[in-house]
């Protein structure tokens, strides 16, 4: 970490902390996340979720650049380019709402960058204004801390995304979800973006689903046969609400802009779009898609795994960079103090005590 100097702290988190940084010999400023939890090899370090995750997704405009994994004193480093601010900070500091073109802008961005994380095989689980990164017009999805292969095995964990932004399969506790979460995500995301609000700002899981169904009607076995079974198992009643027409909530937004909003917020994930389906939307019609990344083919990835762990380490600079190195039974012995963190001041304070005892017998 010698050739990065560090300016500020950005942002904390259960994770650790977000650092501003600049590059000693380029000056150019990057962000450094700086990891609490310790990593002792480079093994390790590849089978991180979050590591894992931006190995196959490091290559798309729409989704913050990974460009190098450093790691000194059992501490691992995540250097990733530098964003002015995220959404959520946009939207606090404007004092005018974002123009139809701008709302546009922002969401096909952003379902291009999820897009082609769904398609590589990972959906993110905590998409919230706070983890769309922005840079004069350019969106892109950051922190993928809690990002969860599209394939693996349920169930997965029920509270993870911030709660104004859970789908409701997640609220009732479902650990059967999958990358339609994202979407309801992005729903109330756009919503946002017009309104400069959160669309349902519930205050606990209750609240929250009970705004859900003020606004768009309480589930029915038409609508989510699914959703209430799922209450009934987990000994939760819905409210019985009409709802609202949810365009009275979002006045501002045309009628595209209304009919994707209606489509991402169903009960039932099955009827939410996909990311590549709300991309052929009316509201998208003469927007320009990115094309495929060269490396961007998870067939290809899988066929040429050495390939991908080639281009992730050396093309794209994501390497480990160690700036201590570690030999003999001295640094097992340091590696197994270490290992032991919850008990090393314990073991510390017994080792004062015999050390102690042998001057004391030294001298006697």
């Amino acid at each position: 970490m010698e050739k990065y100097t560090l300016m500020k702290q950005i942002g904390e988190g259960s994770f650790g902390k977000v650092w501003q940084a600049i590059k000693k010999q380029s000056g150019e400023y990057v962000a450094i996340k700086a990891l609490k939890q310790r990593i002792y090899s480079w093994e390790e370090c590849l089978n991180l979720k979050e590591v894992k995750c931006l190995r196959k997704i490091n290559n798309h405009p729409n989704i913050v650049k990974l460009q190098e994994l450093a790691s000194e004193n059992y501490r691992l480093y995540f250097v990733f380019e530098y964003m002015d601010c995220n959404l959520h900070q946009l939207m606090s500091n404007r004092k005018q709402y974002f123009s139809e073109a701008e709302v546009k802008n922002w969401c096909f961005q952003i379902l291009q960058g999820l897009n082609y994380m769904h398609r590589q095989g990972y959906f993110h689980r905590d998409l919230i204004p706070k983890n769309l990164l922005v840079s004069n017009d350019t969106i892109k999805i950051a922190d993928f801390g809690l990002a969860w292969e599209v394939d693996s095995c349920p169930p997965y964990t029920e509270y993870i995304t911030t709660l104004q932004y859970r789908a409701p399969e997640m609220l009732l506790m479902s650990g059967q979800y999958n990358s339609k979460v994202d979407m309801w995500a992005l729903g109330l995301i756009m919503a946002e973006l017009i309104t400069f609000h959160p669309l349902f700002p519930g205050t606990c899981e209750d609240d929250q689903l009970y705004k859900i169904c003020n606004a768009i009607g309480s589930p029915t076995e038409e609508s989510w046969a699914e959703g209430l079974e799922l209450a009934k198992a987990h000994g939760y009643k819905f409210p019985t609400l009409e709802g609202n027409n949810l365009s009275l909530l979002i006045p501002s937004a045309n009628d595209d802009e209304m009919s994707l909003i209606e489509l991402l917020c169903s009960w039932d994930p099955c009827k939410r779009p996909t990311a590549a389906e709300a991309l052929q939307h009316p509201l998208f019609q003469g927007c320009l898609q990115v094309p495929r990344p060269v490396f961007g083919d998870s067939e290809t990835d899988a066929v040429n795994g050495e390939n991908l762990a080639s281009m992730s380490i050396d093309s794209c600079k994501m390497r480990l960079t160690p700036s201590v190195k570690k030999s003999g039974w001295k640094a097992k012995l340091i590696d197994w103090f270490l290992r032991w963190e919850p008990f090393s001041s314990l073991l510390l304070f017994v080792a004062c005590i015999l050390h102690m005892i042998y001057f004391m017998l030294w001298y006697l």
